[in-house]
Parts: structure tokens; C-alpha cells; sequence
């Protein structure tokens, strides 16, 4: 085969940067380490995974990815160190090498922890020779074939609370380059920077079950972007289901469990919905993760006992192994429950069962615009003097929205039943209407009017009269 077969099929592979140069994974926390080095010591435990990947099963040369890791934290101290090897074969192309991982960690109390990672190796770029030449003494194809030794390092910050964690990196931060020709063709393979960020959240569900969504972006020169959403449920952060989407190329199912207090197995698979759906089955990824150290778990939580504040009650990792208390509805934000509050819709406090306490001068603006309201001789109309006080209460009412006013009319005996109902609810809507004129919504404000039948005193005498001819207001919590 001649010189430019060869030449086209590096060309064919090197535009695979615009597609898919660095490797992609079904499950990205679980393979995090590739690409984030920042994570490194993220487990409390040593921890050694090891993941195998085969992409768009049926497609002749399609990708191949081994990945094998180990990291650790050295004791209490802030650092913590690993490394990586890693095989990818896309084609009659080869890419194998190895990296180190080191990370600096700050702890910032009640589980909230930043990491800075760095990981730097070397990488064997190669093709594999499974082809067939005519012309074996091309220098294109026995530099190829002997292939290429390129330096590559990584960046990474990794930061998580018990709520939501989120990272951002940038692998193959050298953009090393191989140029398997002396004939003048340059960059016929660089290593392109890749940079990466995901965030996601937990979501306790109960004491048993938690939802992870989480997002990863994906950006490679020269302008490709790739988006990967997808939903996680743990059951006891022993077993787990997560369902994902991969923007433009697939769909993913993997599932997971604990098998004992050490080792973790993990199976993915691919749908493919790109436009190589047609001639391909998908894709498959099995994973495999192995815990050291004594990791007695006497709650089956998935949280070592020594790590576990609460080892005999089961709860989730970002809480400490401890149940998850669901935070109960609390419609006023007052942070009390809205079932042991007694005004739920309205902002108090503990003291009070949820209502508001008011304040003196509160309690004096009430009081002195009952005190000083008066109508003219049997009728609804409202007194001049009345109205400075009226007004002083319905700036209070603009002030505190939440709040609502209840306004009573009552009258005494004298008259009929009929009039004496008319004229309390008469009443009670002037001084309704007045206070919305002054700008008081009219849904909180709440009417009643009760004629003769709820006095104070007896009508006997004119001062029992004049006290039970009245408008009471009184403030609402709700």
C-alpha cells in the first residue's frame, strides 16, 4: 500500500480530535481520576479502580479504552497521591502510558473540602501494524510503527460540601505533538487540551435513598463541546442506578452495588443515537473498584464504621453515615415546621409557637386606632380625629405584608335587630375602605359584623351602651 494510505489514515485519526481524542466513559466519577486529578484522595480509604470500556460495539477499529488507578491520603496530613495507567485504541492507533497523581487538600470543617491536583506521565503513540503495505520501507509507516514517547500533564480542582460538589480540569495541558514524517508533515498528532468541568448535587430522598444529578462539559479545541447530564439513585449508598444522556451521541444505563465492605463491581452500556446508531449495538463498560483496609460496616450503609458517626443506623456518605432528617415544610421561612407552627404562613418566633410578637409600638398602633375611632351620631361615617390613627395603622399593615387585620362591627340594643346588623356591618367596611384607600390590599383585610348579639356588657345603662357600641380590629397571623 502506498505512502498516502498510510499519511490518510493518521490524517483520519488526527481529525478524531475534533470528535473524540480523549477518552470518554459512561461513568465519569467512577474513571473521575483520568481526568480530574484533583479528586485524588477524595475516598477516605485507599482506594484501586480498574474500568474497561468498548465503544460502538460492531464498528471495525472502533475505541477501546483500558483504565486501571490507585490513590490515597497520606494520614491526617493534606496531601494525597496516586497514579494512573491507561490504554486507548481507536483503530490501528495506539496511545499507552502512565501518570502520577499528587493533590493538595484544605479541609474547611463540616465536610466541605477543596482539592488542587497535578498529574504528569508519559504516553506511547503508536500504530499497531495490523495493516497490509506494499511499500514496507516507508519512513511514515516505521516511525509510526515504532512509535512516539510524548510528556503530557494535567490540572484539577476538586471541591465538595455534604449539598453538591463541582470540578473543573484541563487534561493534556502540554498539547504535545508527534510527527511520524522527516518529509516536511508536521502535527500529524497533538494532544489537544480538553478542558472538563461537572457539578452536581445530593438530594436525600429519605433515610434510604439519594438523588445525584450532576452536569459534564467537555471543550477541545478547536471548537467542539460535548454535555453529559445524568441522574444517580443510591439505595443505602450500597447499590445504585444512574441513567444518562450524552448530548448527540447516547443514551446510558449502569447500575452498581457494594458486593461486601470492600469491593464494588459496576456495569454501563451505551445506546447509541448519533448518526452511527445504524451500524453499531452500542457500547459496554464494566468497572470494578477495591477498598483497603478494615471497612467494617455493621449498619450496611456503605460507610466504614470508623468513619461513621452514626454505625448502627444507616445514612448517606456526605452525611456522615448518619439518617438523613428530611426538612420539613416551612412555608414562612421562619425555621419552624409548618406542622408544629402556629402561624404558618406568617414569620414568628420559636418563643411563640411560630407568630409573630409584636412590639410595643406595634401593640400601641392597634390599640390607640380602636380606642380613638368614632363614627358620627348612628351613622357609618368616619370621624376626622380617628383618622390619623388609621392611617399610622395602615402603614403598619403595607409594612408587614404577611400579616392580615380583622374588622368587628357591634352595636348596642337600642333599635331593631335588622338596623342594628345593618349598621355594625356599615361600619366595619368604612373603616375597610378607608384603610385601602390608604393603600391596604383588600384580601387582608377580613370583615365581620355581629349587630347587638356580642356585647361587651349589658345595655342597662349608657355606659354599658357606649361600650358595646364599637369596632374592634385585631391582627390576623395565619
Amino acid at each position: 500500500m502506498k505512502k498516502t494510505f498510510i499519511i490518510s489514515i493518521l490524517c483520519l485519526l488526527t481529525l478524531s480530535v475534533s470528535a473524540q481524542q480523549y477518552p470518554l466513559h459512561t461513568n465519569y466519577m467512577f474513571n473521575a481520576l483520568m481526568y480530574n486529578p484533583g479528586l485524588t484522595g477524595s475516598s477516605a480509604d485507599p482506594m484501586a479502580r480498574i474500568s474497561m470500556r468498548k465503544q460502538w460495539v460492531g464498528i471495525d477499529g472502533s475505541p477501546f479504552t483500558g483504565f486501571a488507578s490507585y490513590d490515597q491520603q497520606f494520614g491526617s496530613g493534606p496531601l494525597a497521591a496516586g497514579g494512573y495507567i491507561l490504554s486507548d485504541v481507536l483503530g490501528y492507533l495506539n496511545r499507552t502510558g502512565a501518570s502520577g497523581l499528587l493533590s493538595y487538600r484544605m479541609d474547611f470543617g463540616e465536610g466541605r473540602t477543596l482539592g488542587l491536583g497535578l498529574s504528569a506521565g508519559v504516553y506511547r503513540i503508536f500504530l499497531d501494524g495490523r495493516y497490509n503495505a506494499q511499500t514496507v520501507n516507508d519512513i511514515t509507516l516505521i516511525n509510526a510503527e515504532k512509535g512516539k514517547w510524548l510528556p503530557d500533564i494535567s490540572l484539577g480542582i476538586y471541591y465538595h460540601t455534604p449539598k453538591w460538589f463541582a470540578g473543573l480540569s484541563m487534561p493534556q495541558a502540554f498539547r504535545s505533538k508527534a510527527d511520524f514524517s522527516k518529509q516536511g508533515i508536521e502535527n500529524v498528532y497533538r494532544l489537544e487540551k480538553t478542558w472538563t468541568g461537572f457539578a452536581g448535587v445530593n438530594l436525600p430522598l429519605n433515610e434510604v435513598f439519594v438523588l445525584q444529578p450532576m452536569l459534564v462539559g467537555r471543550f477541545t479545541r478547536p471548537a467542539v463541546f460535548q454535555m453529559d447530564a445524568s441522574a444517580k439513585l443510591s439505595m443505602h449508598q450500597k447499590y445504585w442506578v444512574m441513567a444518562s444522556y450524552r448530548l448527540k451521541d447516547a443514551a446510558s444505563l449502569s447500575a452498581g452495588a457494594w458486593v461486601n465492605d470492600n469491593m464494588e463491581i459496576a456495569y454501563g452500556y451505551d445506546l447509541t443515537v448519533s448518526g452511527l446508531a445504524s451500524y453499531t449495538s452500542g457500547s459496554h463498560e464494566v468497572m470494578l473498584a477495591y477498598r483497603f483496609g478494615d471497612c467494617k460496616d455493621r449498619d450496611g450503609d456503605g460507610v466504614c464504621d470508623k468513619d461513621d458517626a452514626c454505625p448502627d443506623e444507616p445514612g448517606p456518605v456526605d452525611n456522615d453515615g448518619c439518617p438523613v432528617i428530611l426538612s420539613k415544610k416551612d412555608i414562612d421561612d421562619d425555621g419552624i415546621p409548618d406542622d408544629e407552627d402556629l402561624c404558618p404562613n406568617t414569620a414568628g418566633l420559636f418563643e411563640n409557637q411560630g407568630c409573630p410578637v409584636l412590639s410595643l409600638e406595634q401593640q400601641q398602633t392597634i390599640d390607640f386606632a380602636v380606642k380613638n375611632l368614632e363614627f358620627k351620631f348612628d351613622k357609618d361615617v368616619i370621624e376626622d380625629t380617628s383618622k390619623p390613627y388609621l392611617d399610622k395603622l395602615a402603614e403598619l399593615m403595607i409594612e408587614e405584608k404577611d400579616w392580615k387585620l380583622k374588622v368587628s362591627g357591634h352595636t348596642d340594643s337600642e333599635g331593631s335587630e335588622e338596623y342594628n346588623i345593618k349598621l355594625s356591618r356599615s361600619r366595619a367596611y368604612a373603616v375597610r375602605n378607608y384603610l385601602m384607600k390608604k393603600g391596604v390590599p383588600k384580601d387582608r383585610i377580613l370583615v365581620e359584623f355581629f349587630g347587638e348579639y356580642v356585647p361587651l356588657t349589658d345595655n342597662n345603662s349608657e355606659e354599658g351602651r357606649q361600650r358595646n357600641r364599637r369596632v374592634e380590629m385585631i391582627f390576623v397571623f395565619e
